[in-house]
């Protein structure tokens, strides 16, 4: 297990108010998410974060959903007939 020491918080705040998740910061840093919340709880995320977040779900998940809902109407016209 490593130890956090100081250069590794500073990396991780400094990550963290780059944008990213706790858990992009963990897979980078070798850190579960429950430590990075415990020692990066206060540490404010950029204020485009939840934006980006948006336009993310947005560009990868509405599509699926979209999809999805395409099948099931194709699949309930095919079963009404």
């Amino acid at each position: 297990m490593r130890r956090l020491t100081k250069n590794r918080i500073e990396e991780a705040t400094k990550l963290r108010k780059e944008g990213l998740t706790f858990k992009e910061i963990g897979e980078r840093m070798g850190l579960a998410k429950s430590t990075l919340h415990y020692w990066l709880s206060e540490v404010s995320r950029p204020s485009d974060y939840v934006e980006k977040t948006r336009e993310e779900w947005m560009r990868i998940v509405q599509p699926m959903g979209a999809l999805a809902n395409k099948e099931k109407k194709r699949e309930a016209i095919t079963t009404y007939k």
